[in-house]
């Protein structure tokens, strides 16, 4: 039932917290906390693929969720996280790989870092070949914005 799922959904990202705070404690320099997915786009037994063709690639597109303290829990930073700034940068280099941000009220773990963002890589209709590409095409934009974070 939909009760079950998000409660089940409730404990991974609880799990998924408490290692990322695990690991934050024991290496205090990690700035940068990436939750990667693939988005499950479809219903009734229909299955959607996102698509881009950048630099003559067919890639699957990439959604960046940003969770806000709407929902009453903490999240002092969410205005300035990191993944409105890496949407624009990656937007300006390959204008048809990145979905529009999906701004929930929902924190999950975003609040842990301030570089803390949740990646949906294509959906589940992509193949991995077109998920891969969306990744080197991502990390060749977004590599030169974050390296201006640190200069």
């Amino acid at each position: 039932t939909t009760v079950s799922i998000y409660l089940c959904f409730i404990v991974m990202v609880a799990a998924a917290g408490a290692a990322v705070e695990q690991y934050l404690a024991d290496y205090p320099s990690i700035g940068i906390v990436i939750d990667m997915h693939r988005d499950a786009l479809g219903s009734d037994g229909v299955v959607y693929k996102t698509m881009a063709e950048e630099s003559g690639v067919c890639a699957s597109q990439i959604m960046l969720l940003s969770g806000t303290d709407e929902s009453g829990l903490e999240n002092p930073n969410w205005r300035s996280n990191l993944a409105l700034y890496l949407q624009e940068a990656v937007s300006r280099r390959h204008g048809t790989l990145m979905r529009p941000v999906n701004l929930v009220p929902q924190r999950y773990n975003l609040h842990l870092t301030r570089g803390s963002l949740i990646m949906e890589v294509g959906s589940s209709g992509n193949t991995l070949q077109e998920a891969l590409a969306a990744i080197r095409l991502f990390a060749d934009a977004a590599a030169p914005a974050l390296l201006e974070l640190v200069e």
